[in-house]
């Protein structure tokens, strides 16, 4: 249930809105019982004290809502997108560092790795190679013998 001291807030504002148009709608009926039922029908806000702010924000301008309208006022609020991180600073030292660890020594076979696949996958079949390996090495070497024919 919504806290009391919320609902008689919605209601001191409903009541200051639309005077007594909003408290005739409860005419002949125990305000005690309607704020239990507001408190009720708007249980799943209290979470969201930002959806009950938006509807509050945004009553109509002719006749006051009753708990359901105002529910379907509160399930209208616009849902703001998450803020995005700023995208973290590059470490240029560890860049350089990681890149030259990828350069192929001097000397040393660019594709040895589509020569290590290509074995790996002689040694245990196709199942010890996912269809992109096995596409990636075939790829790289037909290219190499292309290239060096």
């Amino acid at each position: 249930m919504l806290p009391e001291s919320w609902v008689d807030r919605i209601f001191e504002k409903l009541t200051l809105t639309y005077g007594h148009r909003f408290l005739g709608l409860y005419s002949g009926i125990s305000l005690e019982a309607v704020k239990i039922n507001w408190a009720h029908e708007l249980a799943g806000y209290r979470a969201a004290p930002d959806a009950i702010a938006h509807a509050l924000d945004n009553l109509p301008a002719d006749n006051p809502p009753t708990v359901l309208q105002f529910r379907a006022m509160c399930r209208n609020r616009p849902i703001a997108a998450p803020k995005a991180l700023p995208a973290p600073a590059p470490d240029m030292a560890r860049v350089s560092q990681a890149l030259a660890g990828l350069q192929p020594r001097r000397g040393a076979d660019p594709l040895a790795w589509a020569h290590a696949l290509r074995e790996r996958e002689q040694r245990s079949g196709a199942a010890g190679l996912t269809a992109a390996q096995r596409a990636a090495w075939r790829a790289a070497l037909k290219h190499r013998e292309e290239t060096t024919a």
